[in-house]
């Protein structure tokens, strides 16, 4: 049996993307945060935020760069990946990021147009027509007496 490794995460950038073309194109990280409220049992609203690393890879990395800021709504779609870094005292170190990239990366802008001008989806998907919706049609009960056994 197969597995599946998706995330999807509606949150905001905690700051400005931090881009970086490399070798093989374009990286940005971003710093997104979701928060969750809810009350608790004395009726007071309580608030938890978490803070993901999300890496786009080249067209979304250029996108994101271009069209971001801190502060922008996004609702993201990628995997979750975990690497291993040795860091300044030579201890090794994993991290788990929010990988957006190649056919299945999801990134979409949702701003509203007048804080942000240029809204987009942007998709690293091949543009899809939506199925035309069926015409409704009336139908009188008397077409249903069918001597059908089930």
């Amino acid at each position: 049996m197969s597995s599946v490794n998706k995330v999807i995460l509606i949150g905001r950038l905690g700051d400005a993307p931090d881009y970086k073309p490399t070798q093989g194109g374009s990286r940005a990280k971003l710093d997104v945060a979701t928060t969750e409220k809810w009350k608790d049992k004395q009726g007071q609203m309580q608030e938890k935020t978490d803070w993901h690393r999300v890496i786009l890879w080249n067209k979304l990395a250029d996108i994101a760069n271009q069209y971001l800021s801190k502060g922008s709504q996004v609702y993201l779609e990628g995997k979750l990946q975990t690497r291993d870094f040795i860091d300044q005292q030579g201890q090794k170190k994993y991290i788990t990021e929010v990988v957006i990239s190649g056919f299945n990366g999801v990134m979409q802008m949702l701003d509203s147009k007048k804080n942000n001008p240029q809204q987009q989806q942007v998709e690293n998907r091949p543009a899809v027509n939506p199925k035309p919706q069926p015409e409704l049609v009336s139908v009188s009960q008397d077409e249903f007496d069918d001597d059908i056994p089930f």
